[in-house]
């Protein structure tokens, strides 16, 4: 794995000396506080030489470190109902901590979901007029049992090939309560999106998403 590679599926990284160890960590500090709190578990960085041992980056200690960083990150651009869409041009040369900003401070849903299996890594609160869930139940989540297969991969395909897609019609469901069980309702919506990069991964961006 190099130094600025974080795995989704490990919870853990071994260097042979402590100072790459503290080189990786400095370098995707970022990346991996926003990783652990998406899988709510602690990452661990260790080494061997000169001496054996460890760091813990726990889910605490990551929410904190994400608060400071998206505090100190306020007067970055966001997306608000005066002053409209961001050009793509902005989105792809945005840090990952620029990017969670940008979706913690807009006032339009936001939402970032990886493509390979449509987990929801970031996302603020306007996007549950349209998923259904409280925002907590959706970070982390896969959404894939939202999406019909052939609607999604022609979604996909726009944004992979034009990497940004204004307002484009589609469909899916959408999460309803029903008693203590969660079921689903199809709905029309316009949307835009951003192809994007975030933790390393390729990402959509969803941006002002509305039924219609």
């Amino acid at each position: 794995m190099t130094p600025s590679t974080i795995d989704f599926g490990l919870s853990y990284i071994r260097f042979a000396t402590k100072e790459v160890a503290a080189k990786y960590r400095r370098t995707n500090y970022d990346k991996i506080c926003r990783n652990v709190v998406t899988l709510g578990r602690s990452y661990f960085i260790s080494w061997d030489f000169p001496i054996a041992g460890r760091c813990e980056i726990s889910p605490r200690l990551a929410a904190d470190w994400i608060r400071r960083q998206d505090a100190a990150d306020k007067s970055q651009p966001k997306f608000s109902n005066s002053s409209g869409l961001l050009t793509y041009r902005e989105i792809s040369q945005m840090s990952d901590r620029q990017l969670s900003a940008v979706v913690s401070n807009s006032e339009m849903p936001v939402c970032i979901t990886w493509n390979q299996d449509s987990k929801i890594l970031a996302a603020n609160f306007p996007v549950s007029a349209t998923n259904g869930k409280p925002l907590p139940e959706m970070i982390g989540e896969s959404i894939t049992s939202l999406w019909d297969e052939d609607e999604l991969n022609r979604l996909l395909g726009y944004v992979s090939l034009d990497k940004y897609v204004e307002a484009i019609s589609y469909w899916s469901y959408k999460w309803v309560r029903n008693g203590s069980h969660w079921g689903r309702v199809r709905q029309n919506l316009v949307g835009n999106f951003y192809a994007i990069e975030y933790m390393g991964v390729p990402c959509r961006m969803s941006v002002g998403v509305h039924a219609v």
